[in-house]
């Protein structure tokens, strides 16, 4: 196994704990997800991927253990899972459908 620079883990140590907001409704779509945001209105189209991180986000696991658990569900490398599951809780925190704090 290749050595990994320090940025790489760094990176990968700030651990965050993400749990979905209560005032947003789950809806499937055509194979995707869609959630309504009843505080502002607004509604965003998630894929498959994107709305089993959500789906995950229970206040309970860590973003690591969403991403072991997509790396089993989907086959991938945990490390891309864990790139994946990270940039997913930022874009949902950043619209304010999931809550992250650290841990």
């Amino acid at each position: 196994m290749p050595l990994q620079s320090e940025n790489h883990w760094a990176r990968h140590m700030q651990v965050r704990l993400p749990h979905r907001c209560d005032d947003v409704e789950t809806r499937l779509m055509d194979g995707e997800g869609v959630l309504f945001d009843r505080r502002t209105g607004q509604a965003h189209r998630l894929n498959a991927t994107a709305l089993r991180i959500f789906e995950s986000c229970d206040g309970a696991r860590t973003t690591n253990d969403l991403a072991c658990e997509l790396a089993e569900h989907f086959a991938v490398r945990i490390d891309r899972a864990l790139s994946d599951v990270e940039r997913t809780v930022a874009a949902l925190a950043r619209v304010g459908l999931v809550e992250a704090r650290d841990v």
